[in-house]
């Protein structure tokens, strides 16, 4: 026991705290399994109220990787590759200018921003049929820019993309396929940035490793419910979760100014 106690130290968190987060993370895996979307847009405010934000993010981008990299093979083919390249290209650029400005931008600034994201992403789904009425982030490389600024920023790439695929006219196997192959890349970039800029510490990897489990046990439960729903339950989703990222990161962020 005591050599387990010494493991969650080194993570720099108590044991209550590292239970939260897995809890945490063993729901918004869940919704990543459904959507093929949505884990850090779900983990990363909540276990922000119970961590430094800066090992949220570490551990929002380590988590999903093996699966990512274990989904690509089906995922790839099934994607709208057409535009795939285009998101990818905006999200390398973006993800190390948000790392850069994470240092810069305060906590509490970083979570209104996120949430700012996520409610525009939210509304665009509801309100905007037609993607040429998304503006900017009705263009691939716009919204793969935008989400590449939001994952170095605050480890949260979704909502740019999110309202970019949804507002798409894509079957839903299609649509989450492209969010498996794009959400892998920003992983990958995201990982390799956050290692550069010391984002990604030890004990945010260490920390991953020891939620692995529960992350592969719900992400598996949400494919299956995706495998055996109907396409409404796949969008209804995605939208419940673009809420659960904006409420949560923006009632921190606003507390935080109060």
């Amino acid at each position: 026991m005591s050599v387990l106690n010494d493991v969650i130290a080194a993570t720099g968190l108590t044991p209550t705290t590292l239970a939260v987060a897995a809890t945490i993370i063993l729901l918004a895996a869940f919704m990543r399994g459904v959507t093929g979307f949505g884990f850090a847009i779900a983990a990363v405010p909540l276990m922000s109220l119970v961590m430094e934000p800066r090992l949220a993010i570490g551990v929002s981008i380590l988590l999903p990787l093996p699966s990512g990299l274990m989904d690509l093979g089906k995922a790839w083919p099934a994607s709208h590759r057409r535009v795939m390249p285009r998101l990818i290209g905006g999200a390398v650029i973006g993800t190390p200018i948000g790392m850069l400005l994470l240092g810069v931008i305060a906590p509490d600034l970083q979570r209104v921003i996120v949430a700012a994201a996520a409610f525009y992403a939210l509304a665009a789904v509801y309100l905007f049929k037609d993607p040429d009425k998304l503006g900017l982030l009705g263009r691939p490389t716009a919204a793969g820019l935008g989400a590449g600024l939001l994952n170095g920023l605050a480890g949260m790439p979704g909502p740019p993309v999110v309202a970019y695929i949804l507002t798409q006219p894509l079957p839903a196997a299609m649509a989450r396929a492209s969010m498996i192959v794009f959400f892998l890349a920003t992983g990958v970039v995201g990982g390799l940035s956050g290692v550069a800029t010391g984002v990604i510490t030890p004990g945010s990897a260490l920390a991953s490793l020891l939620c692995l489990p529960l992350f592969i046990l719900g992400n598996g439960a949400g494919r299956r419910l995706f495998e055996a729903s109907q396409a409404g339950v796949y969008r209804k989703a995605g939208l419940v979760l673009l809420v659960i990222g904006a409420t949560s990161a923006g009632w921190k962020g606003v507390a935080g100014f109060l």
